[in-house]
């Protein structure tokens, strides 16, 4: 070490020193180690007697005196100082300006002294500062500000051997922006924990060349939560990791290998640290004496790393408590203690998961506790419980083990069928045989293969069966069929009430769902179907200038209604209309030869001349004629909400029913809707005085022929 070196070179070189006026002093060394034995005090008439220039000077040797206090400004000539060696005294306290001029000052060498503090100020302005060595004091507190930024230089820190009994994270003051090893030595104190009174938040960085030496102390336990005092965000799975970027070695100290080991254990031997310098950093037991000198790092078993606790854990009197982290479970022994009840209070521990055993004692019940739902284990034997409380068995964890037995339960709740057979233990009760418990048949067949089936149960107090054999004639069971029966009986009459709800509640859907699930037509369908003469079975109308809905009727819709059975005979005026001088005319008889009129509403549709004639002539040309279910209306969309509210619109659909394509049903709804039977075309028309001789553009009226000297009013309003 440097600290090693200097002093070991100082004290050979003064040997050698030639003396210059008296002085020991060649050139660059001044050496007055063991020559001041009468001076307790250094000031700076102690080098007055040497008749030489203090500028010259860069090493001073003061070891080995009895110098107690060293008054301001001793040094203050020395400017060009490097070294100062001042160990071996009886210093007790260096004043925060002691060394201030010393700006060039390499290394200090304060070791064994009296020394019981480094306070703030000591080492201010020590930029080319390479190695301080303060070890063999009595030092029990350094102040968090001895080191900071200007300490580029500080290569060791040596206060081994000192009376420190905690560990501040001073050391990694230092800065940590070079690519040079640091080291700082706190071997050989009294440090049983890990403070944070400075309030230091971690912030370390690659490439991490700050080591701290913490062997040799009295360390009985080092756990994640130590960092945590520096990082209060660290989780368990990170802890590893950053931990390194500590550079600590915490080895040589007498710890107690317990199951606050365990964690750090585990994740070197999973990892590649495993087989790493191991025998630079071997952490070997001191208790318990079983373990003593064994390396609970790498050798000591999981399961010999576990906490026995106390009362003052909060075990409960006379139980034996212990935390088994390789199981992730805490052990409560309460087992022959001739308890009555279950334990009110058990330890918290971060081992949540409990297996608890309170077999052979005088328990009557189970009880629902606070930590019921966090036992994995529960061990019941050899007590006095005779029900098992449904209630409390749903707190349980559904992989819990559950073992009961010799007790004195007769039946077997159905509420355990949560829990699989093999985890409970029900064997030595007096179990009795009832109807109900068939159940249990499937429940112990289901386990898996080698699990002891034998369970039986007494019926009549005399016959014993075994579970899996039992059979309701064997128990006389036969009330069975009964229940049974009235159990269908049951469901039938609400499926009765709730069809009943249904259909009074939505009538024209019921009549929907009996056509399309039994093709059945109510009396009310529409006698429009009664007539002759008409060609079409379906006259499409809808705006196909509007994109959106041309493309629907031809890629949804057209697709959807053709592939009906039976098909029906559609006509599209978009599709067999060609534009010429008769179109209205064209439009007026098809529509009055067509069965059903779909008008498909859209915003544009009142826009467009052509569709505006259809509407009106299809309203007009049945209005005269109860042909009630001619028209079918479609509302594309939501859009066509505020046209629905104006006239003629209003009044056209306010009487009939308008479909959504976005309607439950709406499928179905339009197949109840359309004729049943396709029509034909040699059928006459029943109303043969009605024909329709010209259709007139721009919204002019169509005329009656000679032979009809009826004016069709209604077929006209509003065209155009």
């Amino acid at each position: 070490m440097i600290a090693v070196t200097f002093v070991t070179l100082t004290i050979f070189v003064g040997l050698f020193l030639p003396l210059t006026n008296g002085c020991p002093f060649n050139g660059s060394t001044l050496n007055l180690s063991s020559r001041l034995n009468n001076t307790s005090e250094i000031s700076e008439s102690a080098f007055t007697f040497c008749n030489i220039s203090y500028g010259s000077i860069t090493t001073i040797i003061l070891s080995y005196n009895n110098i107690r206090t060293i008054a301001a400004g001793a040094f203050k000539e020395f400017f060009n100082l490097e070294n100062l060696d001042l160990s071996h005294n009886l210093l007790e306290v260096i004043d925060n300006n002691t060394f201030q001029t010393l700006r060039k000052l390499k290394t200090l060498d304060l070791s064994y002294n009296s020394l019981t503090n480094i306070t703030r100020g000591t080492l201010d302005n020590k930029s080319f500062l390479v190695s301080l060595n303060v070890s063999h004091n009595k030092i029990n507190y350094v102040d968090s500000n001895v080191f900071s930024w200007e300490h580029i230089n500080l290569r060791e820190a040596n206060f081994d051997w000192n009376e420190m009994s905690t560990f501040e994270p001073w050391p990694y003051s230092l800065p940590r922006d070079i690519n040079e090893e640091r080291n700082v030595y706190i071997r050989h104190n009294n440090i049983s924990r890990f403070t944070n009174y400075m309030n230091w938040t971690y912030n370390l960085k690659a490439p991490f060349m700050i080591f701290v030496y913490l062997d040799y102390n009295q360390l009985r336990t080092f756990s994640a939560d130590d960092l945590r005092l520096y990082n209060h965000n660290l989780t368990d799975s990170e802890s590893f990791s950053e931990l390194l970027t500590y550079r600590l070695n915490v080895s040589n100290n007498p710890y107690i290998c317990d199951g606050r080991l365990y964690f750090w254990a585990f994740l070197v031997r999973n990892s590649f640290f495993k087989w790493n310098q191991v025998d630079s950093y071997r952490y070997r037991c001191n208790l318990p004496k079983e373990l003593e000198g064994e390396d609970w790092l790498h050798d000591v078993p999981y399961s010999r790393l576990v906490t026995n606790l106390t009362e003052a854990d909060g075990c409960p009197s006379r139980c034996f408590c212990q935390t088994r982290p390789y199981l992730n479970y805490t052990l409560v022994d309460c087992g022959g203690l001739g308890l009555v009840r279950f334990p009110p209070i058990l330890p918290r521990t971060k081992y949540p998961h409990l297996v608890l055993n309170l077999s052979y004692n005088a328990i009557q019940q189970l009880e629902e506790t606070y930590y019921s739902n966090n036992i994995v284990q529960l061990y019941l034997a050899n007590n006095k419980i005779q029900t098992l409380n449904e209630s409390v068995l749903m707190l349980f964890d559904n992989n819990i083990y559950l073992d009961l037995q010799n007790n004195q339960i007769t039946r077997i709740p159905k509420s355990i069928l949560r829990f699989e057979y093999k985890n409970v233990s029900v064997a030595r009760n007096p179990l009795k045989c009832y109807c109900e418990m068939t159940w249990m048949i499937d429940w112990i067949k289901k386990t898996v293969v080698g699990t002891n089936q034998d369970l039986s149960c007494t019926a009549d107090d005399t016959n014993v069966h075994k579970i899996v054999d039992v059979t309701p004639s064997i128990l006389k069971c036969t009330h069975e069929d009964w229940i049974i029966i009235g159990v269908v009986l049951g469901v039938v009459v609400i499926i009765i009430v709730i069809v009943g709800l249904f259909v009074k509640k939505c009538p024209y859907e019921t009549k929907v769902m009996l056509f399309k699930i039994f093709k059945i037509h109510p009396k009310d369908k529409y006698k429009v179907d009664e007539q002759v003469g008409n060609i079409h079975d379906i006259y499409i109308v809808f705006d196909e200038k509007t994109i959106e809905v041309l493309k629907w009727v031809r890629r949804i819709f057209l697709v959807k209604l053709r592939q009906i059975k039976p098909q029906y005979a559609i006509f599209n005026p978009h599709q067999h209309v060609k534009p010429g001088e008769n179109t209205f005319e064209e439009l007026a008889k098809n529509v009055e030869q067509s069965r059903r009129v779909i008008i498909i509403l859209t915003e544009e549709i009142a826009k467009n001349e052509n569709r505006e004639f259809e509407c009106n002539f299809a309203e007009g040309e049945y209005c005269e004629r109860t042909l009630e279910g001619k028209i079918i209306y479609i509302k594309f969309n939501s859009k066509v909400d505020k046209l629905l509210q104006e006239e003629p619109w209003k009044t056209r659909v306010s009487t009939k029913k308008v479909f959504s394509p976005d309607d439950r049903l709406f499928w179905s709804k339009l197949r109840y809707e359309l004729p049943c039977v396709k029509s034909g075309s040699n059928r006459v028309h029943s109303c043969p005085d009605i024909k329709v001789e010209v259709a007139l553009l721009n919204g002019k009226q169509i005329q009656n022929s000679a032979s009809n000297s009826v004016q069709m009013r209604p077929i006209f309003n509003n065209i155009g």
